[in-house]
C-alpha cells in the first residue's frame, strides 16, 4: 500500500464527511502524526488513537485489517466462521459492524455479541462455536482516545508471531480506500451479515467459571458475610462479574458512578486496575462493612484488588501479590482434596519468582513464557490433550490470571471469583488477605517486585530506549556490577525455545532480578525488578539498591 497523504484523505469520495472534518480541525503537528506511518498490525492486532489518517483507528484501517484476516482464514483452510466482540469505548460497536460487513463480503459467517462483552467471553465463544478466528474491538486499559482490534486464533488464544506475520502479508496487499464508503454508516443486517451469539453460551460460561470454586461449602455458609464493592470502570465486566460473584453467594455492591457503559472514563485518569488512583471513588464509596474492592478494566481481562490492611485501610495488591495469593490457595486446597497434584502452572518471564517456587513445592509442572498471555495460551493448547498436564493456574504481573481449561485468555471474572474465595478462606481463619500474604512470605521468603514504566515518547524516546537496551546488552557486567548479577538472559537470541523478543533479564546470585524491554503498546521503557530476602527489611533494602542502579542507567 502507498502511504496516503492528507490530500488523498480529503479528496477521496470513499472517506466520510466526519473523518474529513476531523482532518480539517487538526494542527499541523497532529496532522503529521496522523499521516506519518501506517497503523501497524502485530501480535496485538491494531491499537492507536481514533481518528482520520493512516496512523489512526478508523473504518478504513479496520476494514483493511479484516480483509487481510479474511484472506488468511480462507487460504489457511480454517473454518470460515468468525466471532466478534467489542467493549464500551467510542466507536467499538461501529468498528465491530464494519468488520462483520467485510467478513460477509468474503463469504465468512459472522457471530456477533449483541452488546458489549468481555474479551475472555470471546475466547470462550470461539472454542464453543468452533470458529476459525475471533475479533475483539478494544483498547483494553488504554486512555479514552484509543481503540484497538485484536485477533484470536481458532483455539481461543490471541494470535502469536507466526499468524500475525501471515495476516500482515495479506493486509499489506490492500489499499485503505479499496472499501465502500458506507462501511461507516450502514448497520449490519442480522441473518444476512451476522448472527447474534445466544445467551445460552453465556450461561455455559457462568457454569464453567463457578465450577472453579474449591470450597462450595464455605461459600454457602459464609460468602454472604463477605462484603465486596466492585467497579467495572464503565466496561464490559458489570453484568458478568456481578453475576459470577452473586451466584457464588457474595454480598456485592457496585460503584454507581462507574457502572457505565461509557468510553470516556470521566471519573478516572484511565481505566487500568493496576493504578491506585483508579480506586479513589471506590474508596470514598465503600462503607465500613466492605472488606474487598475489586475492579476490572473495560474489556474485563484484567482485574485489581484492594483489601483492608492491619490498620483497616484499603491497600492495593499488585498483580504479582494477587496471583501469589490465588496460586497458593489453589495448590494448597487442591492438595487437600486430591493428595498428589497433576498439571501445570505458567507465568510470564517478568512475573514474580515466587510462583515458580510454589509450583515446585507442590510438585506440579512449571513453565515460563514471554510477556503476553497469548504465549501462555499457546502452551496450554499444546498440552490440551494430555490429562495430567492441564492448566492449574497461569498469571502475568500485569494483573492477569486464569484457572481452568475452558478459556485461552486471562479472565477478570475468574480472577475476581478466586481472590474473593481466597479472602473468604482467610477470613474463616480470622485473617485478612494481607495477613495471608505475609504468612506466605514468612514461609517461602520475601519477594518484593515493582514495575517501572518510564515515558520516552516520540522518535527521540524510541531511540533512547534502544540505546539503553543496546548498552546493557554490551556492557552489563560494568553497569550492574554492584548488584552481583550471576546471569544475563538475552531473549533476542530465542532462549528456551521461545520466540525472539527484545528483552534483557539479569538474575542476581540471591535470586533477585531485573528486566528491561520497550513497551509493545505505549511509548515507554518497561523495567521490571524483584528483590528477594529472608526478611522484609532485607528485601526492601535490596529493592532500594536496585532502583538506584536503574536510575543511574536511565539518567546517563
Amino acid at each position: 500500500m502507498t502511504l496516503k497523504s492528507a490530500k488523498d484523505w480529503l479528496t477521496n469520495s470513499k472517506v466520510g464527511d466526519a473523518l474529513k472534518a476531523e482532518l480539517h480541525a487538526l494542527s499541523s503537528e497532529e496532522l503529521d502524526d496522523a499521516m506519518k506511518q501506517e497503523l501497524k498490525f502485530g501480535t496485538s492486532g491494531l491499537r492507536g488513537l481514533m481518528g482520520a489518517g493512516n496512523n489512526r483507528m478508523n473504518f478504513h484501517t479496520v476494514a483493511r485489517a479484516t480483509q487481510g484476516l479474511s484472506e488468511y482464514l480462507l487460504s489457511a483452510g480454517r473454518a470460515p466462521k468468525v466471532c466478534i466482540a467489542y467493549d464500551t469505548r467510542r466507536h467499538s460497536r461501529e468498528f465491530a459492524e464494519c468488520a462483520a460487513r467485510v467478513l460477509r463480503d468474503n463469504e465468512i459467517d459472522v457471530y456477533l455479541f449483541d452488546s458489549p462483552r468481555p474479551t475472555p467471553l470471546l475466547s470462550y465463544a470461539i472454542r464453543q462455536l468452533k470458529a476459525g478466528a475471533g475479533i475483539v474491538i478494544t483498547a483494553s486499559h488504554n486512555p479514552r482516545e484509543y481503540n484497538g482490534y485484536k485477533v484470536y486464533s481458532h483455539y481461543g488464544g490471541q494470535i502469536t508471531d507466526e499468524e500475525a506475520k501471515a495476516i500482515t502479508t495479506k493486509i499489506e496487499a490492500w489499499d485503505l480506500f479499496d472499501f465502500p464508503r458506507d462501511l461507516d454508516t450502514s448497520q449490519i443486517q442480522l441473518g444476512r451479515d451476522a448472527q447474534f451469539i445466544s445467551d445460552e453460551l453465556l450461561e455455559d460460561y457462568y457454569r464453567q467459571v463457578l465450577s472453579l470454586s474449591l470450597n462450595p461449602g464455605l461459600l454457602r455458609q459464609e460468602a454472604q458475610n463477605l462484603h465486596i464493592l466492585y467497579t467495572p470502570l464503565y466496561g464490559t465486566g458489570l453484568e458478568i462479574v456481578s453475576a459470577v460473584l452473586k451466584r457464588a453467594g457474595f454480598s456485592l455492591g457496585i460503584v454507581p458512578q462507574q457502572k457505565g457503559p461509557g468510553g470516556d472514563f470521566t471519573t478516572t485518569p484511565y481505566p487500568n486496575p493496576e493504578i491506585e488512583a483508579v480506586y479513589d471513588l471506590a474508596r470514598k464509596t465503600a462503607g465500613p462493612e466492605v472488606e474487598l474492592i475489586l475492579a476490572t478494566d473495560p474489556d474485563c481481562d484484567r482485574f485489581g484488588v484492594m483489601a483492608r490492611n492491619r490498620a483497616g485501610e484499603f491497600q492495593l495488591l499488585t498483580g504479582n501479590q494477587q496471583a501469589v495469593l490465588i496460586c497458593h490457595y489453589l495448590l494448597s486446597q487442591q492438595q487437600k482434596i486430591a493428595g498428589k497434584l497433576y498439571g501445570y502452572v505458567y507465568s510470564s518471564n517478568v512475573s514474580t519468582g515466587l510462583i515458580r517456587r510454589l509450583a515446585e513445592r507442590y510438585g506440579v509442572g512449571f513453565e515460563e513464557t514471554l510477556t503476553g498471555f497469548k504465549y501462555i495460551a499457546e502452551k496450554m493448547e499444546a498440552r490440551s490433550n494430555r490429562a495430567q498436564e492441564q492448566l492449574i493456574f497461569a498469571m502475568e504481573e500485569s494483573n492477569g490470571c486464569l484457572a481452568g481449561n475452558f478459556l485461552r485468555d486471562k479472565d477478570g471474572a475468574v480472577g475476581c471469583l478466586l481472590i474473593a474465595e481466597a479472602a473468604l478462606y482467610y477470613r474463616s481463619r480470622g485473617m485478612t488477605l494481607w495477613q495471608g500474604l505475609e504468612g506466605i512470605y514468612q514461609q517461602w521468603g520475601y519477594y518484593l517486585a515493582e514495575t517501572l514504566s518510564l515515558p520516552m515518547p516520540g522518535k527521540e524516546g524510541g531511540k533512547r530506549q534502544q540505546e539503553i537496551i543496546g548498552d546493557l546488552r554490551r556492557n552489563w557486567p560494568e553497569r550492574l556490577k554492584t548488584l552481583k548479577v550471576a546471569e544475563c538472559r538475552d531473549y533476542s537470541l530465542g532462549l528456551q525455545g521461545l520466540p525472539k523478543a527484545n528483552l534483557l533479564k539479569f538474575v542476581c546470585a540471591d535470586g533477585s532480578w531485573l528486566a528491561f524491554r520497550p513497551s509493545g503498546t505505549e511509548p515507554k521503557l518497561k523495567v521490571y525488578l524483584e528483590a528477594c530476602g529472608n526478611t522484609r527489611p532485607e528485601a526492601k533494602n535490596r529493592l532500594v539498591v536496585m532502583k538506584t542502579v536503574i536510575a543511574e542507567i536511565v539518567r546517563e
